[in-house]
């Protein structure tokens, strides 16, 4: 009785196959859709530098980094340690009709439980100033003359100089910037040292169709004025001055 061969040819042996670009030689190894493993959904493979072996997802990865050791160590997964940030949309309000505000609230973000509200409006202005007024904790409306506006616009080639104290809300798009798009940073401070009271800070950087402006300042009082923030007015300066199809979305970005 004779053997049959195994290689299309005669006899001989099955060649190994390596899975090189060598024709003839097995190809390559396809992992799309097509290769299985006794592995967790998820997984990722590594070499130990024998043999591959299977790094397996965490259940909950949230706050974890894959970690590269720079010794011939196993990768894995490890928290953070801290140090970085969430970044969660808390509102985002669009004009449906010419109006004079977007006055929105929220949830109280309490200070230490927030580094910054991050806020994008664009839209039309109407040729008006946007201003901006915070609400408190017990989302009060601070409408104080204690906010300060301090900064620059260039309009048309024509440069403004903000410096001024005693305001009743916060300068964050001048009338000249139509249409506008303008970022904001707001946040809790203390005034001076661990225990001093919370003031709101601020800062607006806006462009339009000619110009760019950069403005910021504080809530000042002899009190303490917020220990959280609960709402922001959004366009207090005159009546329409926020156009149909404005909108101003609002992001906590929160220490983690």
């Amino acid at each position: 009785m004779f053997g049959i061969g195994f290689n299309g040819g005669g006899g001989g042996a099955l060649p190994n196959h390596e899975h090189t670009n060598i024709p003839l030689d097995g190809g390559p190894l396809d992992f799309i859709n097509t290769t299985i493993a006794s592995m967790n959904q998820g997984s990722i493979t590594f070499s130990d530098g024998a043999a591959l072996q299977e790094l397996v997802k965490p259940a909950v990865p949230a706050g974890e980094v894959l970690t590269f050791p720079a010794a011939a160590t196993a990768p894995s997964w490890q928290s953070s340690g801290g140090g970085g940030q969430t970044f969660t949309l808390i509102d985002n309000t669009a004009a449906v009709a010419n109006g004079t505000t977007i006055d929105t609230t929220f949830t109280n973000i309490p200070g230490d439980d927030m580094s910054e509200l991050y806020c994008v409006s664009a839209g039309s202005n109407g040729g008006f100033d946007i201003d901006m007024q915070i609400y408190d904790e017990s989302t009060t409306l601070l409408t104080g003359a204690n906010y300060t506006n301090h900064g620059y616009s260039i309009i048309g080639g024509v440069q403004t100089i903000y410096n001024s104290t005693g305001d009743t809300s916060a300068n964050v798009v001048p009338g000249g910037l139509e249409p506008h798009l303008v970022i904001m940073h707001i946040s809790l401070g203390r005034g001076g040292g661990a225990g001093a009271n919370l003031y709101p800070r601020y800062e607006s950087i806006a462009v339009g169709g000619n110009g760019v402006t950069h403005i910021g300042g504080c809530y000042i009082t002899g009190a303490p004025r917020a220990t959280g923030i609960a709402g922001i007015k959004f366009g207090v300066s005159a009546s329409d001055a926020i156009e149909n199809g404005t909108y101003l979305a609002i992001y906590q970005v929160k220490n983690v």
